[in-house]
């Protein structure tokens, strides 16, 4: 059965009223609601706002009236504080219930004694025209949810609608709109969140996670993790960096990530930590919770930035584990710093990032950064000093003999913060900020199950690779593998130019491509036979990948096998 406000549409085209929705004597609805929808649509046509009105003289009657808050421009009371007030406009529509509990229109005034609106800007002006249907709002709410910015919001309803200037309601309505989706959320946010873990705990058994509460009984510090996320420090955990530097809840409380890196060389998450105070028993109860969660075991490595609080922590929880300083918290005044010198000079900053990216023994960074000073004048800059007297807490070269799985180089807790932010929208309640954290984990690990199955459908000619290719071929992941290829390309511009026993030199063929400061003979020590190799570049230890120096050595070596077991081999007449 068509609503009335239906009938009215379909007959647009062939009504005899001058609106569509003009209300008529005996015109019936299911609800009031539905007649006050009704009334606001005509009063839109028509320009002017409505209001319901109860009516004291019998339970069965209400008005709705056309005198709306209205100022007038004329005869304004300036003894009236309110910026608007009502002008008694007799336009209204009155009901009447049917004997199906339905209702009817009984009484329709249609005259104004006030100027009426024109143009669209003006009706939206009307209150009963900011007001937002519960589909929108629903509609708004989703969107919300999924981080979605109030002015995209307003873009994307604006195209529902057809245009900027056909929204029914103003930005403003939907900002209010948007802030009540807030509150919503933050009541009874902890007893809210509670039962998100219970329902992951249902959903996941290994879940887990650890309150800190206050003497109030407040929390100060909440921690969790997946079962899965669990099960990935254990294979991937021996490299961690954590930082707090994220903070978009409603709470300002500071939120905290444990980051990895997995073999596909894409950033995990293994837990999250929400934190009222950064301090270091604070810090203290974090790391020991993590260890807990995690079955006790330290990471070889952990990167963060150069907190006291949290380095104090550090020692005292994890006094085995090697703590370096994140190079993006240490690079990250670069700009402001150095200035035009950084972002108009093309060739320093290749010097600069050729210098703290690619060096990878001492010798050569320092020579690196001496020249870098000299000669860009930069002896003087505060920057430079502060940056080279921390370098052992974050350059390559005092930590390659340090496993860090390739994230002294890149910002995996600042990505993984990157990422949160698409999920998670600003002055979210704890109980949204967790939900939404869930979906960040769902993401993560669909990516993963992506570069798994790239990993099994990668197909290679083997008979264009030589024996360490397939080897490795056969071990890594897609990604590794790419990486390994990398290494396997650059050896092709090394030779092998003196041999001490197990000890080889290997030397760049063109020194004269290399920068002035860095180093072109790399010394190559071979164990056990050529099972291991140990290059001066400290890659292996750094990385867990083979360099291209010691690559060299041992095609070298292979090359030296088959032409040794070539020319041994028996003769048969």
């Amino acid at each position: 059965m068509m609503s009335t406000m239906e009938r009215a549409l379909r007959s647009s085209s062939t009504r005899k009223t001058e609106h569509i929705f003009e209300p008529i004597l005996g015109l019936v609805f299911d609800s009031r609601e539905e007649a006050r929808e009704f009334y606001n649509l005509y009063s839109w046509e028509v320009g002017f706002g409505v209001k319901l009105n109860n009516s004291r003289t019998g339970t069965k009657k209400n008005k709705i009236d056309g005198d709306e808050e209205y100022r007038s421009m004329q005869g304004y009371d300036p003894r009236v504080k309110s910026k608007t007030k009502r002008c008694g406009c007799p336009a209204k529509i009155q009901l009447l219930r049917t004997d199906d509990y339905g209702w009817y229109i009984s009484s329709f005034v249609k005259n104004h004694n006030h100027p009426l609106s024109v143009t669209c800007g003006q009706k939206r002006e009307w209150n009963s025209h900011k007001m937002i249907d519960q589909s929108t709002k629903d509609t708004i709410k989703y969107l919300r949810q999924n981080n979605v910015s109030l002015t995209r919001i307003h873009c994307i309803l604006s195209s529902m609608f057809g245009s900027m200037g056909d929204v029914p309601w103003t930005k403003r309505s939907l900002r209010t709109v948007c802030d009540q989706i807030t509150r919503d959320q933050m009541g009874d946010d902890i007893r809210k969140t509670m039962e998100i873990f219970k329902e992951m705990h249902a959903e996941d058994p290994g879940f887990q996670f650890s309150v800190d509460p206050s003497r109030k009984g407040r929390i100060k510090t909440l921690m969790w993790c997946s079962g899965r996320s669990r099960d990935q420090y254990a294979c991937f955990g021996d490299v961690v960096t954590f930082d707090t530097t994220y903070c978009t809840n409603i709470y300002k409380m500071p939120f905290g990530l444990f980051v990895g890196v997995n073999n596909h060389f894409q950033t995990t998450i293994f837990a999250g930590v929400l934190m009222t105070r950064e301090k270091t028993n604070s810090f203290e109860w974090v790391f020991r919770e993590f260890l807990r969660l995690m079955g006790g075991k330290a990471p070889k490595t952990i990167l963060t930035d150069q907190c006291k609080a949290m380095t104090t922590a550090i020692g005292i929880v994890m006094p085995d584990t090697y703590h370096l300083w994140c190079k993006w918290h240490v690079m990250k005044k670069i700009r402001e710093s150095l200035g035009p010198l950084y972002t108009k000079n093309r060739k320093f900053r290749d010097d600069f990032w050729l210098v703290v990216n690619g060096m990878l023994t001492e010798d050569e960074f320092e020579r690196g950064w001496n020249y870098l000073v000299t000669n860009y004048n930069l002896h003087n800059s505060g920057f430079m000093i502060r940056t080279y007297e921390c370098r052992h807490k974050w350059a390559k070269p005092w930590a390659k003999d340090k496993y860090c799985a390739r994230m002294s180089s890149t910002q995996r807790s600042e990505s993984a913060n990157f990422m949160l932010k698409r999920f998670v929208p600003r002055n979210s309640s704890m109980n949204h900020f967790v939900s939404q954290y869930n979906r960040l984990l769902f993401d993560r690990d669909r990516e993963e199950d992506i570069a798994e199955d790239k990993t099994k459908q990668l197909v290679v000619v083997h008979e264009r690779l030589w024996a360490v290719e397939r080897h490795a071929l056969s071990i890594y992941t897609k990604a590794a593998f790419e990486l390994f290829r990398k290494e396997v390309d650059k050896a092709s511009n090394y030779i092998l130019t003196a041999r001490d026993g197990n000890v080889f030199t290997i030397s760049h063929d063109n020194p004269a491509k290399r920068k002035a400061w860095a180093r072109v003979h790399f010394k190559v020590e071979m164990l056990d036979n050529g099972a291991k190799f140990v290059c001066q570049c400290g890659l292996y230890e750094h990385f867990g990948m083979l360099c291209c120096h010691a690559l060299r050595v041992s095609s070298f070596i292979s090359q030296t096998i088959c032409t040794i077991s070539m020319f041994s081999e028996p003769t048969f007449n």
